[in-house]
C-alpha cells in the first residue's frame, strides 16, 4: 500500500496497482484525460522504470487503467434504482464479487477481469471497457469536484488474478440485458400540443426554457424585457389551465424568472453563448449545454471547426428526444462537406465520447441513431478552460496558479518517488 492516507496522485497509487497486476496510466489534474500516449499500456504493462519517469511529469494528476487484460462496466443511468437494478442484471450473468468504483454518485463501475479479449461497448446508458479502453480510478471528478471513491476493497487492495472472470459470450448478454433497460427508461419529455387547441400540454417546462433563450438569443439582453417577452409567449403557445407537474401550483411569471436568471448567469460565466449558425435549424433546448461545450472544445482546438457544424445540425435533426439518424450525405450536404470528411468527423466525436451510437432494431439493414453525450460534453469543456504555464508537465494546481511553486512541487514529486522505494531498472 501506498504511506499516503487517502490516495488520489499518480504518485501514490501507480506502483502499488502495477505490483498488483494492473497497467496504469496518468491523468492531467482534475480531469478524465490521460497525460500520456496511452494505447500501449492496453496492451502490455509499463515497466516499474517507466513508472519512474512517469512520476517526475505527472505525479499530481490522477491514475487511470488500462482495459484490455480487465473489463470495466461502466454503468451511466443517472437513477439510483435503475444502478441497483443493472448491478443485479450483471451480477445475474457475470457472478462473483467485481470491484465497484462511484465518481458520479449514483452512476458505478464494475470491475472484471477478462478471460478472453472483448471490444469495447458504447451505448447510451453505459459502457463496456475493454480492448482500447481506459477509465479514472483515482484523483477528482471533474463534474463533482469531489475524488473517485472504490466501494469496499479497490485494485490498490486485489491483485488482477482475484478478479472474478467475464468472457465474451457474457458480455453479449450483459449488453442485451443493459439495452433493454436502457428502452425502458423515459426521455425527456419534448412539447407536445394538444390536437383540439393546438396549446403545448406536455413538456412545458423544456418549452419554456426554449422560449428564454430563443428570446435572449435574438439579441435582447435586458432582463425585464427578456422575462416580459418571454412570459408572453409562453402564455401564447401553453395549456396554462393544468397546473405544473400535474400538482395544484399554477405557472407563473416567476418560473420564466428563474429560467431567465439561470441563463444570465451562465451567460456571464462564460458557459453560453449567442448563436451564430443562422438559418432556420433549431435544436432542442434541452441540448444548449452540450453545443456550447462542444463551440468550447473547437475554440479550444480539441476539436475540428467541422465537429462543430456537425453537430449542431445533428442536433437540429434529433426529434422529440430522441437521436438522429440522418445519412452522412444528408448531413454533408448541411454543413457543405464531403461524405467522406463527414463520417472521419463523426467518428472522430463518437471515440471523443461527445456522441454515441445506438442501432434501430436488429439486422444489418436497420439504421443507426446517434445521441448526444451532454454530461461528457459539458465535463471536457470544462477541463480545457483551466489554463496554466506547467499543466502538462508536473500538472499540479499550484504551479499553475503560481510559476514560483514550481521547484518545491518538483521536490514534492522527487519525495513520494522516494518514498515508493522504486527498483532500481524496473521490470522488463
Amino acid at each position: 500500500m501506498s504511506p499516503f492516507a487517502t490516495p488520489t496522485r499518480y504518485a501514490e497509487i501507480a506502483v502499488d496497482i502495477r505490483k498488483n497486476g494492473y497497467s496504469p496510466i496518468p491523468t492531467k489534474v482534475g480531469t478524465k484525460q490521460p497525460a500520456i500516449a496511452w494505447k500501449p499500456r492496453c496492451d502490455a504493462l509499463p515497466s516499474l522504470a517507466t513508472i519512474e519517469r512517469d512520476l517526475r511529469y505527472f505525479g499530481f494528476g490522477g491514475a487511470a487503467i488500462a482495459c484490455g487484460i480487465v473489463i470495466a462496466i461502466d454503468l451511466d443511468f443517472t437513477d439510483a434504482a435503475m444502478v441497483s437494478e443493472a448491478k443485479c442484471l450483471v451480477s445475474a450473468i457475470a457472478p462473483g464479487d467485481p470491484l465497484e468504483r462511484v465518481g458520479q454518485f449514483p452512476k458505478a463501475l464494475l470491475l472484471y477481469r477478462a478471460e478472453e479479449p472483448v471490444r469495447t461497448v458504447h451505448r447510451r446508458q453505459f459502457d463496456i471497457l475493454a480492448q482500447g479502453s481506459y477509465f479514472v480510478g483515482w484523483g477528482v471528478h471533474p463534474v463533482t469536484k469531489k475524488p473517485f471513491e472504490w466501494i469496499g476493497s479497490s485494485p490498490l487492495d486485489v491483485p488482477r488474478v482475484l478478479l472474478p472472470l467475464i468472457n465474451a459470450r457474457q458480455i453479449d448478454q450483459i449488453t442485451v440485458a443493459l439495452e433493454e433497460l436502457s428502452d425502458r427508461i423515459a426521455r425527456p419529455v419534448a412539447p407536445q400540443p394538444d390536437v383540439a387547441t393546438g396549446l403545448i400540454r406536455d413538456g412545458r417546462d423544456v418549452e419554456m426554457r426554449r422560449i428564454v433563450y430563443d428570446v435572449w438569443n435574438k439579441g435582447i439582453a435586458d432582463p425585464h424585457e427578456l422575462i416580459e417577452k418571454s412570459w408572453l409567449l409562453f402564455q401564447e403557445r401553453v395549456d396554462l389551465r393544468r397546473p405544473k407537474r400535474d400538482g395544484s401550483e399554477p405557472w407563473s411569471k416567476a418560473d420564466v424568472e428563474s429560467k431567465v436568471a439561470s441563463l444570465l448567469r451562465r451567460v456571464a460565466e462564460g458557459k453560453v453563448y449567442r448563436s451564430a449558425s443562422g438559418g432556420d435549424m433549431r435544436y432542442d433546448a434541452m441540448f444548449e449545454p452540450f453545443m456550447q461545450a462542444i463551440y468550447a472544445l473547437t475554440a479550444r482546438r480539441r476539436l475540428p471547426n467541422a465537429a462543430a457544424d456537425l453537430s449542431f445540425v445533428m442536433l437540429c435533426l434529433c426529434r422529440n428526444g430522441g437521436g438522429c439518424f440522418a445519412s452522412v450525405s444528408s448531413l454533408a450536404r448541411q454543413i457543405k462537406r464531403s461524405a467522406i470528411y463527414v463520417k472521419k468527423v463523426r467518428a472522430l466525436l463518437q471515440r471523443e465520447g461527445l456522441w454515441v451510437r445506438r442501432k434501430r432494431g436488429a439486422g444489418r439493414g436497420n439504421a443507426s441513431e446517434y445521441y448526444p453525450c451532454i454530461d461528457a460534453a459539458v465535463a471536457q469543456a470544462e477541463t480545457v478552460c483551466f489554463q496554466g504555464p506547467y499543466i502538462t508537465s508536473v500538472g499540479g494546481t499550484l504551479q499553475a496558479e503560481d510559476p514560483s511553486k514550481k521547484p518545491e512541487n518538483n521536490r514534492i514529486i522527487e519525495n513520494s518517488i522516494s518514498l515508493l522505494k522504486l527498483p532500481e531498472g524496473g521490470e522488463a
